[in-house]
């Protein structure tokens, strides 16, 4: 037997044989036989699956054929297929659209997936993305424009096959090939299944909302959100800072552009919401009272070199980075003071980058600028004292520039971004490796920490951000933003990831936090089934598989997880049980 599932009704089972040919359908309450081919395809079935309403049933075969049958008028089906469908090789899966129009299908030997018109026989679409065997695919069960294959090449693609360019983005968290997917009956989650021994579950994906904001024409320098305001800040080599306000999670348009004349590199927004400070041009801090600015010419101050400023977070200090002078400055009465500033005192002749306030304002973080002469802070990112501009401690293990620099919302880690195609997390205290996060293929431009500090994202020269688990540095998400992603950063609710694009572009992406790590009580047991036995595994929070037993009875619980013996299908009772699970997960013999 190759494919099992029930009827949407839960009424029919529906079973495909890989060695007969034959499809069979049982009653499930009675485990009568309501119907069965004989042998009709000649070849072995791969997968049966009815139609989201149960009108349909259609049954793939290695032959290259996808047979459908439609219940007649008294609600049965007839033995012989109503419909039949060729396509150019042998099929590995199918999956009905919710709209019943379509059918998705995976061949074998194929990196493509193929959209076939179920009245036209043809097909409609065929998706090019996958860089090796496309082994399973699954239509959204609620949207029939959204479609998900899993691949040989490790990943799984989100499609939506309305668009010119369907393309959407990787799910990338799987160290071996992909054997199987499937959607939730409500679409918000999808769990993927491997061959290096895990199943994941992702959920939030699907970004129907995906927002594009649009207001530079050249690249986005820089971006910057206030929590509690809404207020969304971008500046661009273009010369302009934008300001969106953000209505019910949405930006329509700016509710501001200020033209200035000269690239701005960075910005930061106070706590309190009232001001914007820039570092425009080589030598300007611009400082914007967003209450009251009315167009007219910004308080602006001569600093030679400036490239990057940061309020405190108490915003009582406004920070400042440069070639020329690196120095925090005391906010008085809307302006910076520059009679007693803390000046970081090694860096007087290094050219610095990147300044970031600690969360608890008591230090300051900075990176070294790309063609900096410095020998003792060269390709390092350097901790400081806020009171003092003591040099507290040196991250020094790239072996080229640094882009980016960021502290974990706790304070106790800092990340790091660089020309090497490399990110790395430290311990803050003590500046040792936590995680060195590897898989861009080019220049990480950018990097930004999750709320609740589980997860970093890293936005690269490739085309690409990436989503990493903080405690093991592994890769979770790639999503494909089609261009240069300069500067990231998480919305202060964690559900949403801001990316400047090279392109001027400003995309906004759903990430909510349970499509990376799923929660620690949501633990899951799967069921994997071969020809020689059944194997049991429990999953933990952190996806990973324990074996539970090696037979349809516990006698292998010795050997399993401290609390497998929790586990409800340790017992042969539970056959059908395990039959459900193979209806989710596609399990397949061998």
């Amino acid at each position: 037997m190759a494919s099992v599932c029930f009827s949407p009704d839960s009424a029919q089972i529906l079973a495909g044989g890989y060695r007969d040919g034959a499809v069979v359908l049982w009653d499930a309450r009675t485990g009568k036989t309501v119907m069965q081919t004989k042998n009709y395809s000649q070849k072995p079935i791969t997968r049966a699956a009815f139609s989201p309403t149960g009108k349909y049933l259609a049954a793939s075969d290695m032959s290259g054929a996808i047979s459908i049958w439609e219940r007649n008028a008294e609600g049965r089906f007839s033995p012989n297929p109503s419909d039949t469908i060729n396509l150019p090789g042998a099929i590995l899966s199918i999956s009905w659209s919710v709209d019943e129009g379509s059918i998705a299908a995976a061949l074998s030997g194929s990196s493509a997936v193929f959209v076939i018109g179920r009245e036209t026989k043809a097909i409609k679409k065929t998706l090019a993305g996958h860089e090796s065997n496309v082994a399973d695919v699954a239509f959204h069960p609620i949207d029939s424009s959204i479609l998900a294959s899993a691949s040989y090449d490790d990943r799984a693609i989100i499609w939506d096959i309305e668009q010119e360019e369907p393309y959407l983005f990787d799910i990338n968290g799987h160290s071996n090939n992909l054997s199987s997917l499937a959607f939730s009956p409500d679409g918000t989650l999808l769990t993927t299944a491997s061959w290096d021994k895990t199943a994941r579950e992702w959920y939030g994906l699907i970004d129907y909302n995906a927002q594009r904001l649009r207001a530079h024409e050249m690249a986005v320098n820089r971006l910057a959100y206030l929590t509690g305001k809404g207020y969304l800040a971008s500046c661009s080599r273009d010369g302009a800072i934008s300001i969106w306000e953000s209505t019910e999670e949405t930006w329509p348009a700016p509710t501001g552009i200020i033209p200035l004349e000269y690239p701005v590199a960075g910005i930061s927004l106070s706590p309190d919401g009232k001001y914007l400070a820039a570092a425009a041009g080589e030598n300007a801090l611009l400082l914007l009272n967003m209450e009251e600015y009315d167009g007219s010419n910004l308080p602006q101050w001569e600093l030679p070199g400036i490239t990057d400023v940061a309020f405190s977070p108490d915003g009582r200090f406004l920070a400042v980075a440069g070639w020329g002078v690196s120095a925090i400055y005391p906010m008085e009465e809307g302006s910076p003071s520059f009679h007693s500033p803390v000046v970081l005192k090694e860096a007087e002749d290094t050219g610095l980058s990147t300044i970031r306030f600690s969360p608890d304002g008591l230090s300051v973080l900075t990176i070294t600028a790309p063609n900096s002469a410095s020998l003792l802070l060269k390709n390092s990112a350097q901790l400081w004292d806020a009171r003092t501009g003591e040099l507290l401690r040196v991250f020094k293990n790239h072996d080229e520039p640094l882009r980016a620099a960021a502290f974990s919302p706790d304070g106790q880690y800092i990340a790091t971004a660089s020309e090497d195609f490399t990110a790395i997390v430290w311990e803050a205290r003590t500046g040792l490796e936590k995680a060195t996060l590897i898989g861009h293929t080019s220049y990480v431009y950018s990097l930004a920490f999750s709320p609740d500090g589980r997860h970093v994202a890293t936005g690269s020269r490739d085309n690409t951000a990436k989503i990493w688990r903080l405690e093991t540095g592994e890769l979770l998400l790639s999503l494909d933003f089609k261009g240069d992603v300069n500067d990231i950063l998480y919305s202060p609710d964690g559900k949403s990831l801001i990316a400047g694009l090279q392109s001027g572009e400003i995309r906004i992406v759903s990430v909510d936090p349970r499509n990376i790590l799923n929660q620690a009580e949501r633990n899951h047991n799967i069921a994997q089934l071969s020809p020689e036995n059944i194997k049991f595994f429990r999953m933990n929070e952190a996806f990973e598989m324990y074996e539970a037993s090696e037979g349809p009875d516990s006698s292998g619980i010795a050997n399993a997880n401290p609390d497998s013996s929790k586990n409800p299908l340790l017992s042969s009772g539970n056959l059908p049980l395990i039959l459900s699970f193979a209806r989710y997960f596609h399990l397949q013999p061998g």
